[in-house]
């Protein structure tokens, strides 16, 4: 019985070993955007474990996009980002975090103006120009980049509308608080 543990707890450490030295990869997926409106565009990262800091150059097409602002991801909320357009096309974007992304997700979110007209494309290219573990140690990487398209106004991605008319998510909210109201009386 005690070999066959120790032979489990050795094979299971091998999996996460090996797991591990396949690396993360980054990217992002295509998608298509609304013409005229604001898209944010996720930063995806797969195969995280313990990953510490994160160094990215995610590069697009101006013509079609223009960059409004950066944001953490879900999986990176516990740590820090900086992200900055240091020429128009080129956004650098530096995550940190203490104690380790790990998981399948979004690590940044990007937000952008829309600039294109409907079939315009852009590619979104990542670089990872660094990936470390919370040992500080050199992470594996891969990359996957997309494109982004532009479609007609309202398109998924993009144009920053509610899901519902205004009229009908008023009365919504109006009659949760009528009934959060009648219960209270």
């Amino acid at each position: 019985m005690q070999r066959r543990t120790v032979f489990g707890v050795i094979a299971l450490l091998v999996l996460v070993c090996a797991a591990g030295a396949a690396g993360i990869v980054v990217g992002i997926d295509s998608q298509t955007v609304g013409a005229g409106g604001k898209a944010v565009i996720p930063v995806k990262i797969t195969g995280a474990y313990g990953v510490g800091g994160l160094d990215l150059t995610v590069t697009y097409d101006t013509a079609a996009l223009k960059f409004v602002s950066g944001e953490a991801g879900t999986l990176a909320k516990n740590g820090m980002i900086e992200t900055n357009e240091v020429q128009q096309g080129t956004i650098n974007i530096g995550i940190v975090d203490s104690q380790g992304i790990i998981g399948d997700g979004n690590v940044a979110l990007l937000t952008f103006d829309v600039l294109g007209t409907q079939g315009t494309s852009s590619p979104m290219d990542v670089v990872v120009r660094g990936a470390f573990g919370t040992d500080l140690k050199n992470v594996a990487n891969n990359v996957a980049g997309g494109t982004i398209t532009v479609g007609p106004p309202g398109s998924a991605g993009g144009a920053g509308k509610l899901p519902l008319p205004a009229g009908v998510a008023v009365a919504a909210v109006c009659s949760a608080f009528w009934i959060a109201g009648r219960r209270a009386s």
